[in-house]
């Protein structure tokens, strides 16, 4: 599969909330994290945390690949976050707060299996 197929399937495991899908795009040992809101995992029950928290906060959670570029074992994706956030972000409450976003994604990869993962995006959509 190529690395452009690859990101396009992990893209609908995100848009249909699909966990068990999404873990499945990662390696056995990995490091996932969303730098701007500081969530960590290098396995994968703490990645499940984290899925099923954004999942719970933003229900309507959708991300929109619109660029990719490929190394030999990386990609980096330009993409579009948006939702509608529920709960809080670092302490301040975005309750009911429609938002969208770019964001940047390094994604490094063990064989056919995503080892690193950092997204990259403006946090402060949140406190506009």
């Amino acid at each position: 599969m190529s690395k452009v197929d690859f990101i396009k399937r992990y893209e609908d495991a995100w848009n249909t909330h699909d966990i068990d899908e999404i873990l499945s795009f990662f390696a056995e040992e990995f490091t996932f994290e969303d730098v701007p809101i500081g969530l960590f995992a290098d396995s994968t029950g703490k990645l499940r945390q984290i899925l099923q928290k954004t999942f719970k906060e933003v229900p309507d959670f959708s991300m929109k690949v619109q660029n990719i570029l490929e190394g030999p074992s990386f990609v980096v994706t330009e993409w579009r976050q948006s939702g509608t956030a529920t709960g809080e972000v670092e302490g301040a409450s975005v309750a009911s707060k429609r938002y969208s976003v770019r964001a940047t994604s390094i994604i490094e990869f063990n064989g056919s299996k995503i080892k690193r993962l950092s997204d990259y995006w403006d946090a402060s959509v949140f406190y506009k």
